[in-house]
C-alpha cells in the first residue's frame, strides 16, 4: 500500500441485515503493520494458523524443486477470500510467504488447486522454471440467487511466488456470467492424467489434463490439452464441495491400483478411473474421518514417485483455526476390506526433541503412571498395547480422557467411537498439539479421529490405566515435539 501514501481513503461497507449502521457502528482497524505471530500455549505450536483473520481449506497444494507450497482460503473482511501461502521443505517447518491470489472482478478467491505445468502445454514457461498453474472459483455476489461461481485459472513463471490470471477466464463457466444462482460449482481439482500408466504422472508425454469439479449434487470430470479449453465428460453422483481423485496401489503393489475419489467430508468410494469416466467399485462411500473438525482435505499434486509407481498421497485438511498435520495416505487390505489408511508423514520426526522408548512395559490396575514425567504438551506417540488380560484401557490426552473397551472393541475420545476390528490389540498413533489431539486407530491408521480443543487443553500431562487386567506395551514411544514458530 506505499503507492497510497500520504493520499485519502475512502471506506465503504455492505450491510448485510438491509439497514444502515451509523457511523458508531461501522468499527473498523488500521494497523500500519502486520502484528507478529503470538507464541503460547493457547495458539498451535506446530500447525499452520493465522496471525490475522480466520483460514479455512486448504487450497493448491504442490511440490516443485525440493519445495512445498501450500495456500489456504484467508479471510481478512466478512466477504472477499484470498489464498494466503506457506511453503516448506520438510512438511512440518513453514514459512508464510506474501498473499498468493486476491480477488478481482470475476469475485472473491474460493477454494481450488494447483499442479505443475512440466510440460509447459500453457505455454507460459520463462527460462527454466515450468509453470505453476493455479485453478480457482471466483465467486460473486452474497448468496442464493444472486451468486455466481465460476473457474479461473492463474500461472506463476517464477516457482509460485507471484501469479498472473489468464486474461481469458473464466475457463469452465463463462455463459454464468450473465446467469444467476449457479452458487453450486467450484473447487476444481486439477491433474496431469497418463492415459498409458494410468496414473498421476506429470512428465507422461501422452497425458492431459483432467479437472474434477463439484456441480450440485456431483463430482464432474473435465479434460483439456492446455488448461485453457475444457470438455465435460460426466461425473459421480452423491458427493458436496471440494473433490478429489487420486490412485493408491493395494498394500503398495504397483500392478494393483485403484482410485480413489473423495468430497469435502471425507466420505470416498474406491474404483477405477480411465481418464474420462470414474466407476465406484464401493456400493456405498467410506467414512475416513470420524471426529470434528476435518474438513475439505486435500493432497498435493506433482510429489515424488515412490517404490509402488504412485506419486506420494500427502494430504492435509482444514482442522477449524488451524490446517491440519501432513499425513500420508495408502490403500490397505483391512479386516473391514479395501480402506484408505493414514498416519502422520514421516518428516514429523523433525520435530522430535526428547524420545522415551517403554517398549514391554506391564501395566497392573495398581501401576504406577509411566508417562508421569511428560509435561512438554507437544506429543507424537506411537503405541501397540496386548490387552487379552485386560477389560478396559484409559488414557489422559492432557486432561482429556480416552477409553478403550476390549468386550466391544470400541474407542472413545471426546464425542467420537469407534469400533475396531482387533478387540485385544490396540493400535494407536497420537499427534499432540496446544488446541488439537489426532488420534490414527489400528494397524497403518485405519481410523483417523480428529479432536479440536478451541481456547486451548485442560493441561500438560499423559497418563495410561489398565483397568481389571494388565496391559502389555509391544511398543510405547513419547517424543516430545518443539514448536515451528
Amino acid at each position: 500500500l506505499t503507492v497510497y501514501q500520504g493520499k485519502n481513503l475512502e471506506v465503504s461497507y455492505h450491510s448485510f441485515s438491509g439497514y444502515e449502521p451509523s457511523g458508531e457502528q461501522a468499527k473498523f482497524l488500521v494497523q500500519s503493520e502486520i502484528p507478529g505471530r503470538i507464541i503460547a500455549d493457547n495458539k498451535p505450536a506446530f500447525h499452520i494458523h493465522c496471525r490475522l483473520g480466520r483460514l479455512n481449506d486448504p487450497n493448491g497444494l504442490c511440490y516443485l524443486n525440493g519445495v512445498y507450497h501450500l495456500f489456504h482460503q484467508y479471510t481478512y473482511n466478512i466477504r472477499a477470500k484470498s489464498w494466503a501461502h506457506y511453503v516448506s521443505t520438510d512438511l512440518m517447518h513453514w514459512r508464510e510467504r506474501p498473499t498468493g491470489l486476491f480477488q478481482d472482478e470475476l469475485g472473491s478467491m474460493h477454494s481450488g488447486s494447483a499442479a505443475v505445468d512440466v510440460m509447459n502445454t500453457s505455454g507460459w514457461q520463462k527460462g527454466d522454471i515450468p509453470p505453476v498453474i493455479a485453478a480457482y472459483t471466483g465467486s460473486r455476489g452474497m448468496g442464493g440467487k444472486d451468486k455466481i461461481q465460476m473457474q479461473g485459472i492463474a500461472y506463476s513463471t517464477d516457482g509460485a511466488r507471484t501469479f498472473t490470471k489468464y486474461q481469458g477466464n473464466p475457463v469452465v463457466g463463462k455463459s454464468q456470467v450473465f446467469a444467476k444462482g449457479s452458487d453450486h460449482a467450484r473447487d476444481p481439482k486439477i491433474f496431469w492424467f497418463s492415459p498409458t500408466e494410468g496414473r498421476r504422472n506429470p512428465y507422461a508425454k501422452d497425458g492431459y489434463w483432467v479437472m474434477v469439479l463439484f456441480e450440485g449434487t456431483s463430482h464432474a470430470i473435465y479434460t483439456s490439452t492446455d488448461l485453457k479449453k475444457w470438455q465435460r465428460h460426466g461425473g459421480v453422483e452423491g458427493f458436496h464441495e471440494c473433490p478429489e481423485l487420486f490412485p493408491l496401489a493395494i498394500d503398495g503393489d504397483p500392478n494393483n491400483v485403484r482410485w480413489v475419489m473423495y468430497g469435502a467430508n471425507g466420505e470416498y468410494h474406491i474404483g477405477t478411473f480411465d481418464g474420462k469416466s470414474y466407476k465406484p467399485e464401493t456400493d456405498k462411500k467410506i467414512k475416513m474421518n470420524h471426529g470434528r473438525p476435518f474438513y475439505a482435505a486435500q493432497t498435493f499434486n506433482n510429489t515424488l514417485i515412490g517404490p509402488d509407481g504412485q506419486p506420494r498421497r500427502i494430504q492435509v485438511g482444514w482442522q477449524g483455526s488451524q490446517i491440519s498435520v501432513a499425513t500420508e495416505l495408502k490403500l490397505k487390505k483391512t479386516p473391514l476390506g479395501l480402506r484408505v489408511c493414514m498416519l502422520p508423514v514421516k518428516e514429523i520426526a523433525n520435530l522430535y526433541i526428547r524420545s522415551e522408548n517403554l517398549d514391554g512395559a506391564r501395566l497392573l490396575p495398581d501401576s504406577p503412571n509411566p508417562l508421569a514425567k511428560f509435561d512438554s504438551g507437544l506429543y507424537d506417540i506411537d503405541l501397540v498395547a496386548d490387552l487379552s488380560k485386560a477389560k478396559q484401557f484409559e488414557m489422559d490426552i492432557r486432561g482429556h480422557k480416552l477409553v478403550y473397551d476390549v468386550a466391544d472393541s470400541a474407542l472413545a475420545f471426546g464425542k467420537s467411537k469407534v469400533n475396531l476390528p482387533v478387540a485385544k490389540r490396540l493400535v494407536l498413533r497420537m499427534v499432540v498439539d496446544n488446541l488439537s489431539t489426532d488420534i490414527f486407530a489400528g494397524k497403518d491408521g485405519l481410523f483417523h479421529v480428529p479432536n479440536m480443543v478451541p481456547g486451548g487443553q485442560k493441561s500438560k500431562t499423559l497418563g495410561v490405566a489398565a483397568k481389571n487386567g494388565v496391559a502389555v506395551f509391544e511398543k510405547l514411544r513419547v517424543h516430545d515435539l518443539k514448536s515451528i514458530w
